[in-house]
């Protein structure tokens, strides 16, 4: 850390250091009032989430004596996960509280804002915000605890410097995963493309073409040993030593992972899936592209726990290519589609992983007065 700079106890830098408030399902309206919860704390920014906004009414805001927040306070996620991420709360033309498990933070003249906010995301503040956290399952940092946290504050205009350095930094360094995103995404609407110029706009139904049947039921033990392995409704679950396997066999994730598609030379289907172990003559791999074509998990009944049935799936109208050579020919050229997707999938994790090492780099010397 720089000559001059202070540390100084996060509560100590505060005008308001409170929590939110205390609202219940039964406190909430249609409209009004936004209600901000930990969701829509990221880490560093705000997220908007408007598929799942939240409302008090001005007569339940007055009765509660809740705590408005403003544009420019920070609010600290005190829950995983990270547990003490937090955020500057953007313009967004209404009226807002938040929930308790968030700290109201409104600076006094000697922090900037966004200065604790990028401070808020390095490694350093994160260790020392778990060091101080609670609880086995889910962990949670007490507004206490919070407030005895120590930031590294030095002047005002080398705090803007700072500010100013990382936001141009981190702005490259977003739109590197910008590009990334946008080549991965358009590798998958590719592949998407692919599997609809092939498989829509058909006559014959999807049981004319394959047979599903329900899975086993298996305990623990009997999933404990063997060669043979277990599909389950995510992938393999179990292996189990049984004398006639299903093989091949192509599974649907029946519930669980529902509408989930797999292919093995050799498995045991768990009761959480679906399997097909008679082709009919077709190409499996072709078979298994056709399934992964169809929004499957749309098709699975039940509002609490989605589940496939093997009876509504069968009427499926689909696209299909009786003739085996032709069969092959699509197989391999979506083969070909996938492998490409795939790799700019694990190019764009790299990027991603590059991305956060480069941003944390860059917080490191920010705040040990290297940058």
């Amino acid at each position: 850390m720089r000559e001059g700079w202070e540390i100084k106890k996060l509560a100590d830098l505060c005008k308001t250091f409170a929590d939110g408030d205390w609202i219940e399902k039964k406190d909430q309206s249609p409209s009004g009032i936004r209600l901000v919860q930990t969701g829509n704390v990221g880490n560093g920014v705000f997220r908007g989430k408007d598929d799942s906004r939240h409302y008090i009414s001005q007569e339940t805001f007055e009765r509660l004596h809740c705590t408005e927040i403003f544009p420019g306070d920070i609010l600290i996620s005190r829950l995983p996960e990270p547990v003490g991420r937090g955020c500057l709360i953007p313009k967004t033309g209404e009226k807002m509280i938040t929930a308790v498990d968030c700290t109201i933070i409104r600076l006094n003249s000697g922090c900037l804002p966004q200065f604790l906010v990028y401070y808020s995301q390095s490694a350093e503040y994160q260790h020392s915000v778990r060091e101080v956290s609670t609880g086995t399952t889910r962990q949670r940092i007490s507004r206490k605890n919070l407030g005895e946290i120590g930031i590294p504050v030095p002047s005002l205009p080398e705090q803007q410097r700072i500010v100013d350095i990382l936001d141009r930094e981190f702005a490259k360094i977003d739109a590197l995963k910008a590009n990334a995103e946008k080549s991965l995404q358009a590798a998958k609407d590719l592949f998407q493309a692919a599997l609809t110029h092939y498989f829509s706009g058909g006559s014959v139904m999807l049981g004319d073409i394959l047979n599903l049947h329900r899975g086993y039921d298996l305990t623990h033990s009997e999933m404990a040993d063997g060669p043979i392995p277990v599909a389950g409704s995510g992938g393999i679950i179990g292996y189990h030593n049984v004398a006639t396997p299903i093989s091949p066999c192509i599974t649907i994730g029946r519930s669980g992972s529902v509408g989930k598609v797999f292919v093995y030379e050799t498995c045991w289907a768990h009761n959480t899936s679906l399997y097909v172990d008679d082709f009919k003559g077709n190409n499996p791999f072709y078979l298994v592209y056709l399934l992964k074509s169809l929004d499957l998990p749309s098709f699975g009944g039940g509002s609490a726990v989605p589940t496939l049935n093997r009876n509504v799936l069968h009427p499926i109208v689909v696209g299909y290519t009786p003739d085996k050579i032709e069969q092959e020919k699509i197989v391999l050229k979506l083969d070909d589609l996938n492998d490409k997707s795939n790799t700019l999938q694990k190019n764009y994790q790299k990027t991603l992983t590059l991305c956060d090492d480069l941003k944390q780099s860059l917080l490191r010397k920010a705040f040990s007065g290297e940058l």
